[in-house]
C-alpha cells in the first residue's frame, strides 16, 4: 500500500494527498493550509503560564536539596550507636544484725552508726535494746542503709551516740531497689538480663522495683532477660531488684 505524500510550497498551503481510493472532497470538505515559513518559537518556564509551585528547574533544585537534607538526618539516625554497660549488682540493705562482740560501756538505746566507704552510699545505724554490764547483748536496725557490696562480718561501729567501745557487729542484708540507668531521651537501645543462677530479678521502668508487684518485670535465674530497640526503646530510668542482696545484673544501653 502505498503511503500519502505531502506536497508543501513555501508559503503556500500543502496538498495531501489521501491513501489511494479515498473518497473525494465533498461538499462540507474545509482546506487546510500548513504554514511552513515560520521561525522556531522558543519555549521556556518563563513564558508558559505555570501555575503557582508548578515543577521547574528551580523548585526542583530546592525538592532536592530538602531530599538530601532528609537523607542526611535518617542516615545520623541509623548511625552505630555505643552500647554502654550499667552492669552492677542489687543494692543491699541491712535487715538484721547480731553482736560478735559486746564491749563496754554502752547503754539501752544508744545509736551505734556502722563505718561508710567505697560501698556505702548510706551506712546503717543500730539502737542498742540490751545490755549487761554495759556490754551489747541486743540491737535493733535503725536505718539499714544503702550498700552495694556486704562488709565483711563482724563490723565494727564507726561511732555511738553514748560512751561505749570494743563493741562488733556481724550484718544480715536484704535487696534493696538499685537505679541500674538513669533516664535518658536519646536512648537507642536497651537490653537486660539476670546474672543470677538461682534468685530472679525484677525491673521497673516506672517507679521503684518491687518484686511480686504490678509493674515490676521479673525475669528468671539464669539468663532471663529483655531487649528494646529500634523505636519502641523506652527512655525511663530503669530500677532493678533481686532476691537476694549484691545478686549480678547486666544493662546495656545505647
Amino acid at each position: 500500500m502505498a503511503l500519502p505524500t505531502l506536497s508543501v510550497t513555501p508559503g503556500a498551503g500543502a496538498t495531501i494527498n489521501t491513501l489511494p481510493n479515498a473518497p473525494q472532497p465533498t461538499a462540507n470538505s474545509v482546506a487546510v493550509a500548513l504554514a511552513t515559513d515560520h521561525a522556531a518559537v522558543p519555549v521556556s518556564a518563563s513564558a508558559l503560564p505555570l501555575p503557582a509551585g508548578a515543577a521547574s528547574a528551580a523548585n526542583q533544585a530546592q525538592e532536592l536539596t530538602a531530599l538530601a537534607a532528609i537523607l542526611a538526618a535518617i542516615q545520623t539516625a541509623d548511625a552505630a550507636f555505643v552500647v554502654v554497660s550499667k552492669s552492677g549488682a542489687v543494692h543491699g540493705t541491712v535487715s538484721s544484725a547480731s553482736v560478735s562482740a559486746g564491749g563496754t560501756g554502752y547503754a539501752v538505746n544508744d545509736v551505734v552508726t556502722l563505718p561508710g566507704g567505697a560501698n556505702v552510699t548510706t551506712p546503717a545505724t543500730l539502737v542498742v535494746t540490751a545490755v549487761s554490764a554495759g556490754a551489747i547483748t541486743a540491737l535493733s536496725v535503725q536505718n539499714g542503709g544503702d550498700y552495694s557490696a556486704a562488709p565483711a562480718n563482724p563490723v565494727a561501729p564507726a561511732s555511738t551516740s553514748g560512751a561505749g567501745t570494743g563493741a562488733t557487729v556481724s550484718l544480715v542484708f536484704a535487696a534493696l531497689a538499685t537505679q541500674a540507668a538513669a533516664a535518658n531521651a536519646s536512648r537507642q537501645y536497651l537490653a537486660v538480663r539476670n546474672e543470677s543462677a538461682a534468685q530472679a530479678l525484677g525491673l521497673s521502668l516506672t517507679g521503684t522495683a518491687s518484686l511480686g508487684v504490678a509493674g515490676t518485670a521479673s525475669f528468671a535465674p539464669g539468663g532471663g532477660g529483655y531487649e528494646w530497640a529500634g523505636a519502641r526503646v523506652p527512655s525511663n530510668a530503669a530500677s532493678v531488684i533481686g532476691q537476694a542482696a549484691f545478686q549480678l545484673f547486666t544493662i546495656w544501653e545505647g
